[in-house]
């Protein structure tokens, strides 16, 4: 355990490297996935996961050298991403993708989600108190990712414990979907403005 702390001390950027990684994966991953099941909303989570695996080797890669081109290339990529979003809310509710999962793995799931939202939001206005951008940029790919596993808990919880065919079900699948538009919008339009200022 002590190795593993001094690992992460002298390599503070690997958990982005793996993260990055991970996300391309599992985006190659559900490219196959839709192919084979010829489902546009596997070919729309694909696009999410891969956009956010190359921006996270964007932010490694190029964040501390071209700190105001990358922060602008990836403001311009979260719109794209606020698009992809809309649009996989909307093949969610058209497919009527809601995953049924065991109430041990759905509290699991939900353990999870919270925490990563809330190291998100922690981390995101710490990365403001120190004014470093390669930091920020990370920082704000995470809280996306945060919320893209909020979705995804949402759309499990549904099929879960809910109907995917009611009222309430859809109305839910409609405002969070809105607002994960809106926030992602929001965080591309600060970093385009941020790259103004620079």
């Amino acid at each position: 355990m002590k190795t593993i702390k001094t690992f992460l001390q002298t390599h503070p950027l690997f958990m982005t490297f793996l993260s990055a990684a991970v996300n391309l994966g599992y985006g190659i991953f559900l490219l196959f996935l839709a192919y084979f099941n010829v489902s546009y909303w596997h070919l729309t989570l694909a696009v999410f996961f891969l956009i956010l695996g190359i921006m996270r080797f964007l932010a490694l890669d190029h964040a501390r050298t071209k700190p105001v081109k990358t922060i602008r290339l990836c403001g311009l990529t979260m719109l794209f991403l606020a698009v992809t979003v809309s649009g996989m809310i909307y093949l969610t509710i058209h497919e009527t993708r809601n995953p049924s999962r065991d109430l041990v793995l759905a509290l699991g799931q939900a353990a999870y989600c919270f925490t990563l939202m809330g190291i998100a939001a922690v981390n995101l206005f710490g990365a403001r108190r120190k004014n470093d951008p390669q930091i920020y940029l990370i920082r704000s790919i995470c809280f996306v990712s945060a919320i893209g596993s909020m979705l995804s808990l949402e759309r499990m919880m549904l099929g879960t414990f809910g109907d995917t065919g009611d009222l309430f079900t859809f109305r839910m699948e409609a405002c969070s979907g809105m607002a994960a538009f809106v926030i992602i919008v929001f965080i591309g339009v600060r970093m385009l403005r941020n790259k103004a200022k620079g």
